[in-house]
């Protein structure tokens, strides 16, 4: 009996394993919810496939899912994507959970098989158990319907759509994607090969700043740019977040850095530090995951080139490489500061090719300057070495500081380099600074081209042709010119004509020289120190110091007084104190400087100034060596005074000719003041024949002679000029001014013959009166009278 009751129970618990074995299509078919599913499996002959599946589960579509094909066939990619190699019920899904499909793409996911994956959401609780589950978008109406003991189906209410390419996710990250248009990158995620993508909806640009950006985006950052986006992929099988446990891990990326990922015990997630914002959004070819920002590689850096094309400088750092000079713009040990003119400033034409190199050194200075560093009237080193200063002597730049203080509620630093204006906030870069420039800097050229454009030292360029010293000035290597302005050469007065005349050139050749200085002296560096320093001029010292207000630089000769100097004079135009040439430097002086062995005497200003009339009057009174007493100041009428004069008659008169000569002649030692001019002066002639020099008119400095006594003769006074040799000079006038005749008392001759006429007709009045008294007293004395009191 126990024997069949056995049996019995074997055959009961074999059945279903035997005779009652579901299928999928069993079970699809038994269901009218699936009609639609079943008929799309048979129609893509699916049918024998999901008979053989052994294990598997279907997430299957109702009829309603299928509605919106409105008819339309499902291909077989799409039906096998519904399906996992696995039995699965609902108590196994949680959120986040990846299954692989039974959709194969070939290679798209790696060399070996693997399915398109299907991404498991659950709401409430998150784990595996009961719960509200969602597979991708779909959700599950029906779950863990059974087909056999490996086998189940869950029933969704929408198709599953299989995973597009990793490029049609981009427009979810519209800023990542236009980078990745602009870097023709998103060809790359169209590839049938896999990848695992960082994305972010921030800006991918906010770790760079605006010249770094506008680098990034030129052409010059293009592989800077695919270097950056390849830092968010990963090439290979695709890392899923939802097969790591908690750790660190190192990601090779396409640009063969890493990135660092890590998973926390309290499942948060980071790349970076970046936190995820999505895990897992699933792709054809990949995987993405959502980051809160962008991962930044620190190997991507930046150097002076490239923040020179972000500043769009581009001209600048082509003529750096063509001509050799990209050296500086390379990492080195050395730190540099780039005065860089924007493009349209930049006209190579205007450049010579042979000095295009010089050009372009000219525009580095050594050294990192701040614009803090900066103050008005420095000198800075620039990397050009022209050679002619010296060897190794570095070319300089002016530096001049202004505020910005017009229209300007904070006044900020307004710099100058030369004339090259700062346009912009300078930039740093690894410590070497960039300043973009409204113009671009001209190399000083040599002493004639510099100083000709001058009108101000026109009068010392004529000196330099005069003197033919052009070539020493220009042959003398790092030279330190202190050249007088055409108001200095004007205060020399008569002397500057003796200078410039042939009989002076030799003096000329001195004064120049003594304004020559062989060593570079830089204005700052004068206002700092006394200076005693060799000239030119054969043993001739320069003493050059600051005022005792160091307000001024004086320069002069070192027995000389601070009155006696001369002053340096800011060009007006410029601001500057330093005009830079080839070989040196140029000051601009208010006197001229003679030195001691220069010596000229009123015989050299008389030759100087064409006086030769009034030499040959001189010479033929024998007067000669009057001239260089260290009492006697000559007027020299002009050769055209004496046109109006009877030379003839004047030379036939050796009395009158000594006269006129003598007459001509002061007894004065030289005022250089010439408000002291005020007043009589004796002449040469005698001490009654004497002159007056006076001030006409408001205007100062205007002297007239006039003569003693005939006061309405006069001549202006056209030229001063004071000798080197002694107190004396010359006064040029426009007029010959001719001695009274002078009779008895030193007297002119009318008023002599007056005063004989007064005193004949006093002396005869006083005779007359005392005939008279005397006839009358003897007329009485003869008739007898007597006075009563005899």
């Amino acid at each position: 009996m126990k024997r069949p009751l056995y049996l019995l129970l074997c055959v009961a618990v074999l059945a279903p394993s035997t005779h009652g074995y579901k299928t999928i299509i069993d079970v699809l078919s038994e269901d009218t919810r699936f009609t639609t599913l079943l008929t799309q499996l048979q129609r893509q002959k699916l049918v024998p496939m999901v008979n053989n599946l052994t294990a598997a589960t279907l997430f299957a579509p109702d009829n309603q899912a299928f509605e919106a094909l409105k008819g339309e066939d499902v291909d077989q990619e799409t039906l096998l994507y519904h399906f996992v190699p696995q039995g699965m019920v609902s108590e196994d899904f949680y959120h986040g959970q990846l299954l692989a499909s039974l959709y194969e793409r070939p290679n798209v996911l790696g060399k070996k098989k693997h399915g398109q994956r299907i991404k498991i959401s659950k709401e409430g609780k998150q784990g595996k158990g009961r719960g509200k589950v969602l597979v991708n978008d779909a959700q599950i109406t029906t779950q863990d319907i059974p087909v056999n003991n490996h086998t189940y189906i869950q029933a969704v209410d929408r198709l599953l759509t299989p995973p597009k390419m990793l490029d049609t996710i981009l427009p979810q990250f519209p800023p990542l994607e236009n980078l990745m248009k602009h870097a023709q990158m998103q060809k790359v995620l169209q590839q049938e090969t896999p990848f695992t993508v960082f994305l972010s909806k921030a800006d991918p640009m906010q770790p760079f700043n605006t010249i770094e950006s506008n680098y990034i985006l030129s052409e010059y950052g293009h592989k800077d740019l695919q270097f950056y986006l390849d830092y968010l992929l990963i090439e290979g099988a695709p890392t899923y977040i939802d097969a790591l446990k908690t750790g660190k891990y190192e990601l090779k990326t396409r640009n063969g850095k890493i990135l660092t990922l890590e998973v926390k015990d309290d499942g948060t997630k980071s790349v970076n530090g970046i936190p995820f914002v999505t895990q897992d959004i699933l792709a054809a070819n990949g995987v993405v995951h959502e980051l809160d920002g962008v991962p930044m590689t620190a190997d991507l850096t930046f150097d002076a080139r490239k923040y020179m094309y972000g500043l769009n400088t581009t001209k600048f750092v082509d003529l750096l490489d063509r001509y050799s000079l990209s050296s500086y713009l390379d990492p080195s040990p050395y730190n540099y500061t780039f005065l860089v003119p924007e493009n349209d400033a930049i006209d190579e034409n205007d450049i010579p090719n042979h000095d295009k190199r010089s050009w372009l050194s000219y525009h580095i200075l050594n050294g990192s300057w701040t614009t803090d560093q900066l103050n008005d009237g420095m000198m800075l080193d620039s990397e050009y070495v022209p050679g002619d200063l010296g060897p190794g002597v570095h070319q300089k730049i002016p530096i001049y500081v202004d505020k910005e203080d017009i229209l300007n509620t904070k006044p900020t630093k307004s710099i100058r380099f030369d004339r090259a204006r700062m346009l912009t906030d300078s930039v740093n870069i690894h410590d070497n600074m960039i300043f973009p420039v409204s113009e671009t800097l001209a190399v000083p050229g040599d002493l004639l081209s510099r100083l000709v454009v001058d009108l101000d030292l026109s009068t010392f360029i004529a000196t330099l042709y005069v003197s033919n010293l052009a070539s020493d000035f220009q042959d003398q290597q790092g030279i330190t010119l202190f050249v007088p302005t055409n108001t200095a050469f004007h205060r020399l007065g008569l002397v500057a004509k003796y200078l410039v005349h042939p009989s002076g050139k030799d003096a000329l050749k001195s004064v120049l020289r003594y304004h020559a200085v062989t060593q570079l002296l830089y204005y700052d560096e004068m206002m700092r120190d006394v200076h005693e320093v060799p000239t030119m001029a054969d043993e001739t010292l320069l003493r050059i110091r600051p005022s005792k207000d160091q307000s001024s630089v004086l320069v002069g000769r070192p027995d000389g007084g601070d009155s006696e100097a001369s002053v340096v004079v800011q060009d007006p135009k410029e601001g500057s104190n330093n005009i830079l040439m080839a070989n040196g430097v140029v000051h601009k002086v208010d006197q001229v400087q003679l030195p001691s062995p220069v010596r000229i005497s009123n015989y050299d200003l008389l030759v100087g100034i064409g006086a030769t009339t009034m030499l040959k009057v001189i010479d033929k009174a024998n007067l000669t060596n009057v001239l260089n007493q260290s009492d006697c100041v000559v007027l020299a009428p002009t050769d055209r005074a004496f046109a109006r004069v009877d030379l003839a008659a004047l030379f036939d008169d050796p009395v009158q000719l000594d006269r006129v000569a003598r007459f001509h002649l002061l007894k004065s030692t030289w005022q250089d003041d010439l408000s002291l001019w005020q007043a009589d002066y004796e002449t040469w002639l005698s001490s009654k024949d004497k002159l007056i020099v006076k001030q006409q008119g408001s205007e100062h400095g205007n002297l007239v002679i006039a003569v003693k006594d005939r006061e309405s003769v006069t001549a202006q006074v056209t030229g001063l000029g004071k000798v080197t040799v002694g107190p004396g000079g010359v006064m040029e006038i426009n007029a010959v001014l001719i001695p009274i005749h002078r009779g008895v008392f030193g007297l002119p001759f009318f008023w002599s013959i007056v005063v004989l006429i007064v005193i004949v007709s006093v002396t005869s009045s006083i005779l007359g009166a005392c005939g008279f008294i005397g006839y009358k007293i003897y007329y009485r004395r003869r008739l007898g009278y007597r006075a009563i009191g005899t």
